[in-house]
């Protein structure tokens, strides 16, 4: 078999994680491509030799990376938005809670006067 079409096959085993020597989930680079192509020299795969398929193996990584940060990026959009929701359940409680500590305040105000009220009702007018 042609060197680079072995290079090129077990590049694409590698990107579907479907090896058959290495174990899957290995990362993708030029010393395990040519491992799992079954060349046992560690710079069989260099760029003045195959320079397509160098090409072709760094535009991959490229890929993969940006996938990756992107994928980061919107869970940490997810958990700033997380935070952001709690911050404002917080200050909505705060809120609530201020406008329960007033209405009672109000309630405890109008059950004074509603006391002092029913003591001047129950006394008896004073006759002169």
């Amino acid at each position: 078999m042609d060197a680079e079409k072995a290079l090129r096959e077990a590049f694409e085993r590698l990107k579907s994680n479907t090896p058959k020597i290495l174990p899957k989930g290995s990362k993708i680079s030029n010393t395990n491509i040519a491992k799992e192509a079954g060349i046992q020299s560690r710079s069989a795969l260099r760029k003045d030799r195959y320079p397509i398929l160098c090409l072709e193996i760094d535009e991959y990584k490229i890929k993969e990376k940006q996938e990756k940060e992107a994928k980061n990026n919107s869970a940490k959009r997810k958990v700033r938005t997380l935070k952001q929701r709690l911050r404002d359940a917080e200050l909505q409680a705060e809120r609530l809670q201020n406008i329960c500590d007033a209405q009672q305040e109000l309630i405890e105000h109008l059950r004074d006067e509603i006391s002092d009220f029913q003591k001047n009702v129950s006394k008896p007018p004073h006759i002169q």
